[in-house]
């Protein structure tokens, strides 16, 4: 089981260049291959991101600098998902600059 969290730390070494891109896709491709057992969706989904950015960038299509941006944009990001009762009623994004959450008005009305 990976954890976003975890998988948000590694993407800050990264950011950081405590730990080198190669490594971190390496791992990526480790985790993701039985991820789907155990681990949230949410984690799914954000490992799938950062596997395509890799994935164009080992293809030719996005130099190292667009990548490294790119990350930093998804490392930034987090989505939260509203549950009443046991489901969901709205997932939310929120920016890494954003200091106060909007709630859609029907969330509000549910």
């Amino acid at each position: 089981m990976v954890l976003e969290s975890e998988i948000r730390e590694k993407l800050l070494d990264v950011l950081q260049r405590d730990s080198s891109l190669a490594d971190f896709s390496d791992w990526l491709a480790l985790e993701r291959r039985n991820m789907h057992r155990d681990s949230t969706v949410e984690a799914q989904e954000l490992v799938s991101s950062l596997s395509l950015l890799f994935y164009e960038h080992l293809a030719g299509h996005m130099p190292e600098e667009q990548l490294r941006q790119e990350l930093a944009s998804i490392a930034g990001n987090r989505i939260i998902n509203i549950r009443v009762d046991g489901n969901l009623v709205h997932p939310i994004k929120l920016a890494a600059n954003w200091h106060q959450v909007l709630v859609p008005q029907q969330v509000l009305l549910a």
